[in-house]
C-alpha cells in the first residue's frame, strides 16, 4: 500500500493500478452559482466517485447535499450546493481501477451556474490517494 498527498488535485496512475482517493475542497461560492466538479481518468479506467456530506460553518444552514448514486463516467460533473458566500468544506471520495493506459486522475471544477461573483477553491484544499 502506498499513500500520496497532492496539493495540485491530481495524481498519476500506472497501467493496472487501483487507487482510493479523497479530495478535500475548501471553497467559496455564491449561493446562485454553487460549485460543480468532475473527475477525469485515463481511457479504459473504471471510476466511481461522489460528494460526501459537507461540513458547514453555521449549524443553521439547510443547504442541499448531493447524495445520489456514485458517478462512474470520466468527466461527468456533479453539483454541490452552497448556501452563501461563506467558506465551505466539501469532501469527494472515490476509487479508480486502471486498465492499460497510464495517465492522471484529475479534479476539474467550475461554477454550476454563471454568476458575476466568482467561485474559488481556496488554499488548504488537497487530494489524498492510496494505492490498493
Amino acid at each position: 500500500v502506498s499513500q500520496s498527498r497532492y496539493d495540485e488535485l491530481l495524481f498519476a496512475i500506472a497501467a493496472n493500478d487501483q487507487w482510493m482517493f479523497k479530495i478535500v475542497l475548501i471553497f467559496n461560492a455564491p449561493a446562485a452559482a454553487d460549485i460543480k466538479a468532475a473527475i477525469t481518468v485515463p481511457t479504459s479506467a473504471s471510476l466511481s466517485w461522489g460528494w460526501a456530506e459537507r461540513a458547514y460553518e453555521d449549524t443553521a444552514s439547510t443547504a442541499q447535499r448531493d447524495n445520489a448514486a456514485p458517478t462512474t463516467t470520466s468527466g461527468t460533473a456533479r453539483t454541490s450546493f452552497s448556501s452563501s458566500n461563506q467558506h465551505r468544506v466539501q469532501v469527494i471520495m472515490g476509487t479508480v481501477r486502471n486498465s492499460t493506459n497510464a495517465g492522471n486522475v484529475t479534479l476539474q471544477w467550475a461554477q454550476d451556474t454563471s454568476n458575476a461573483s466568482g467561485t474559488t477553491i481556496l488554499a488548504g484544499s488537497f487530494l489524498e490517494a492510496i494505492k490498493e
